[in-house]
């Protein structure tokens, strides 16, 4: 509890990362463009305990699949786990920039 008291601010942030995460994973923000990917990935159940998306640190360069900006070695990106197509953070929203709005809404949950 010591530990917790001391890093509070480390626990406050890992949490409204991972439920700004949550929430964009639900309302769909952080799948696959292509259609066929979205099908199978409906259609497999998976959506309620498994993300479409992967992701993984670069180990070549690679054009994110929506907004066609070249994503550089070592920067984290998104694979569609059906198609392989690569997405950067922004375009997934998973940047971790905090919207001040939305965390308002998720603390009203």
């Amino acid at each position: 509890m010591k530990l917790l008291k001391k890093n509070n601010m480390e626990v406050v942030e890992f949490l409204a990362e991972k439920m700004m995460k949550f929430k964009r994973q639900t309302k769909s923000i952080g799948v696959c463009k292509k259609g066929d990917c979205l099908a199978k990935y409906r259609e497999s159940g998976k959506q309620k305990y498994e993300s479409m998306m992967i992701a993984k640190v670069l180990s070549k360069p690679s054009k994110c699949g929506n907004c066609n900006n070249t994503q550089q070695v070592n920067e984290e990106g998104f694979f569609c786990s059906y198609c392989s197509e690569c997405y950067c953070q922004t375009c997934m929203g998973y940047n971790l920039a905090y919207d001040m709005q939305e965390m308002d809404d998720l603390l009203k949950m």
